[in-house]
């Protein structure tokens, strides 16, 4: 039996993706980020409660030219960049 990630969080539905860099980052309806290498491993599930529930869905995700910043725009308008390196936020 398979237990998707997406299971394990209750994260929703996908609502944005971004390829780059040798990575993948899957924007849900509940607000998480899903970080997928290229063997399709899950690396990172990104979104602490407190902002996941005053963004609202993930809207728009952004990673930039050299892979080691993630940009994640929410439907409420909160905007914020984790570090690629080690799946912290950093503003």
């Amino acid at each position: 039996m398979c237990i998707c990630v997406q299971d394990k969080l209750n994260a929703g539905t996908p609502t944005a993706i971004c390829l780059g860099c040798s990575l993948v980052a899957v924007g849900t309806s509940h607000g998480f980020v899903i970080m997928f290498d290229v063997l399709q491993v899950a690396k990172w599930s990104l979104g602490e409660a407190p902002l996941r529930e005053a963004g609202g869905s993930v809207s728009s995700l952004a990673i930039n030219p050299i892979g080691t910043r993630l940009l994640v725009g929410y439907a409420k308008g909160l905007i914020l960049m984790y570090d690629l390196g080690n799946g912290k936020l950093i503003r």
